[in-house]
């Protein structure tokens, strides 16, 4: 979305032919910005969203609730001659307003405070990089003790970037467990999305247990949504780990997705010959030139045992398995889901 600043609505306000000639209009946001434009959907009724061309030549679509108001092309040349009559300067405007003068720019109280704490929030996150960093030296040192029980201590959401960016660069894998741990206890969305990546990437085995271990606990459904995602993956490794976790989540939800990823089809290109070209004669004396390579895309399809166990564990006391036989699974499934109903009345 373009925002304007309140220096280019002042302008506006002071050259009202333009923005007439221009048939735009000022769209105030709730937020304090402002963006000038032509409104493209002015018979939308209810009014949902406003579909705004920019005198910039964008395109943009910003939802209603979030436009305090709109000046009009004729609002805007009424309030102008006005204020000319007054003898107010622009920065009179401005302040009566209510904007204020920061560090070069009219902005809207509203717009200062989310600069301020976008700042300290950049600061705590940089406070924490350090702090980590510092702490994560002491392991194994004489400071190990208290390196420890200040990570074990963390519960700050501001610390989760810097816990990430641990968890993905320290070769030790007792430092990793304490990264692991910390997330776990922040558990904010951002920092279980960390555990479940390094779930399914991290490339020690027990690194990956272990955020599942913790994964499991909170049973979060957008961390099953994203295991669910990586069963379309297109390295059978990460197909076959998402299944893995999908199994220790328990989610029953995942069961359609797990039999969609029994069997994998992957495509791989082939190329074979040496490069150049090349010339010779055929059985009936004919001659000509040939290309000394060709491309081929070979199709191949790859069982997922993890896939396959999941799906057994997470229909544990109905007593099937089709191995993976894809179609039988499905019928299966149908027919499951068409008894649900039935019991609901019964009940």
């Amino acid at each position: 979305m373009k925002y304007l600043s309140a220096t280019i609505a002042v302008c506006l306000l002071i050259c009202p032919a333009v923005c007439r000639t221009a048939c735009c209009e000022v769209f105030i946001l709730a937020d304090g910005g402002l963006i000038e434009g032509r409104l493209l959907n002015p018979d939308q009724s209810p009014r949902k969203t406003y579909q705004i061309e920019t005198k910039q030549g964008l395109h943009v679509t910003i939802d209603s609730q979030t436009v305090k108001k709109i000046i009009k092309p004729d609002d805007v040349e009424k309030k102008s001659s006005d204020e000319k009559a007054t003898g107010k300067t622009p920065d009179e405007i401005m302040k009566e307003r209510g904007y204020v003068r920061y560090k070069g720019r009219w902005r809207s109280p509203q717009e200062i405070k989310s600069i301020e704490k976008n700042k300290e929030r950049e600061k705590a996150e940089k406070s924490w990089y350090i702090n980590l960093r510092r702490w994560s030296s002491w392991l194994g040192g004489p400071k190990s003790d208290q390196a420890q029980k200040a990570i074990d201590e963390i519960k700050d959401p501001l610390a989760t970037a810097a816990l990430a960016d641990a968890l993905k660069s320290d070769p030790r894998r007792p430092a990793r467990i304490l990264y692991i741990e910390a997330l776990a206890r922040i558990g904010t969305t951002e920092a279980l999305k960390t555990l479940a990546i390094h779930a399914l990437e991290n490339p020690d085995e027990e690194t990956r247990l272990s955020c599942i271990d913790y994964l499991k606990k909170r049973k979060d459904p957008a961390v099953v949504k994203y295991f669910v995602a990586r069963l379309g993956h297109k390295d059978n490794a990460i197909i076959n780990r998402a299944a893995f976790a999908l199994g220790k989540m328990g989610d029953p939800s995942a069961v359609a997705p797990l039999i969609d990823a029994l069997v994998s089809t992957h495509k791989k290109k082939v190329v074979s010959g040496g490069p150049g070209q090349s010339a010779g004669f055929d059985n009936s004396g004919g001659g000509g030139m040939s290309m000394g390579q060709t491309t081929t895309i070979h199709t191949y399809h790859l069982r997922n045992p993890q896939v396959l166990d999941a799906l057994v564990k997470l229909t544990d006391g109905q007593n099937v398995n089709f191995e993976y036989n894809v179609q039988r699974w499905r019928y299966w499934l149908a027919e499951q889901n068409k008894r649900k109903p039935l019991d609901a009345r019964r009940d």
